[in-house]
């Protein structure tokens, strides 16, 4: 269990991740792994910062209306931030994006699935 306020360590991020996915400024990269498999390609990976889950929010709200990705779907309740994503010019790349604070940290967790 971490510290409250405290980041996890930092970890590598897989090859092969999209490199124009907005990432949070300032957040840690603290869990990612790839897994391949029917001919996809899926990411799980969780950024960690000591901002709050609303300016997060806010940052991905507008960050994922510009550019190549776009948010599907999204809500908040209670503290947590959740949306539907997907690439403009291939839809197939998707996944769901969640933010949620513990301890004083907050998690921004990332699936994101990309056909081969």
């Amino acid at each position: 269990m971490t510290p409250a306020g405290k980041l996890d360590g930092a970890v590598t991020m897989p090859n092969g991740f999209p490199s124009d996915f907005p990432v949070y400024p300032g957040s840690r990269l603290t869990a990612a792994r790839q897994v391949l498999a029917n001919g996809q390609t899926t990411w799980g990976v969780v950024w960690e910062t000591l901002d709050g889950v609303e300016q997060v929010q806010n940052f991905y709200v507008n960050k994922l209306s510009d550019g190549d990705w776009m948010l599907t779907y999204n809500g908040s309740a209670s503290g947590t931030f959740s949306a539907i994503v997907s690439r403009k010019s291939n839809q197939k790349d998707a996944g769901i994006l969640t933010v949620e604070s513990e301890s004083n940290v907050t998690h921004i967790a990332l699936a994101l699935g990309v056909p081969g």
